[in-house]
């Protein structure tokens, strides 16, 4: 193991902490009722993650609204290790609204709605996709 990379948390009994080389910026956690995560030495959160949600509208634009939040997804990264999935189709990251990506990307975002929102720059991604409302959405990290 790397040096440095060991950390030492003999204070939490009851929580036994593996290290291993391949695990050297992580802690791996297992706790009494047999649970696991992976969680990044600072304590940050769990990877990987998962949220299912579904397409519930299309807006005037034709972007597909969907219930999934921006709260449920405010620990969520929103770099590329995020990808997007609906229909087949798959989207690599989350976007602000003010994205600068080329006209006929399909991409993820938070719309005005405040939810994520499946879109294609310049084009209706609910005509051009043919995704309709009830769809599911699958977010992964």
């Amino acid at each position: 193991m790397p040096k440095g990379s060991e950390t030492h948390l003999h204070q939490l009994p009851s929580i036994a902490y593996i290290h291993a080389w391949r695990y050297a910026s992580h802690i791996v956690k297992y706790s009494a009722s047999s649970t696991m995560a992976i969680l990044p030495k600072d304590g940050g959160r769990k990877v990987p993650g998962k949220i299912e949600g579904s397409v519930v509208a299309v807006n005037e634009d034709g972007n597909l609204v969907t219930d999934i939040t921006a709260k449920r997804l405010a620990d969520s990264p929103k770099d590329e290790s995020v990808t997007v999935h609906c229909d087949g189709h798959e989207t690599i990251g989350i976007f602000n609204v003010d994205h600068s990506e080329p006209a006929a990307t399909f991409l993820a975002m938070f719309g005005s709605s405040g939810a994520l929102e499946l879109t294609i720059v310049g084009v209706s991604a609910s005509i051009m996709l043919g995704i309709k409302p009830g769809e599911p959405v699958v977010v992964k990290w």
